[in-house]
């Protein structure tokens, strides 16, 4: 499950950002982009989601790096923290 996540983060930040922190059209790509992947997948590829792998991408590049004993909604709650931290500094 997190080489999905991780890798569906790096498809977003790569391809469809540029490598950009955020994407050049805004708010409309992880919806439009979810909807896409739902149909084709199935369910997990909300907007919701797809922000949550991106920062995930962006927080932990290297899957090696990933502790598996940890699951998805830990990950999660560390990007939380993280995300406030940065807003706090």
């Amino acid at each position: 499950m997190f080489d999905r996540d991780q890798q569906s983060g790096r498809h977003i930040v790569e391809f469809e950002q540029g490598g950009r922190a955020r994407a050049a059209h805004g708010k409309r790509l992880l919806p439009q982009l979810g909807q896409a992947l739902s149909q084709e997948f199935g369910k997990g590829f909300d907007a919701s989601n797809l922000r949550y792998m991106r920062l995930f991408y962006q927080a932990f590049p290297k899957c090696d790096a990933l502790r598996h004993e940890l699951s998805w909604t830990h990950y999660r709650l560390l990007l939380r923290v993280g995300a406030a931290y940065l807003l706090l500094s």
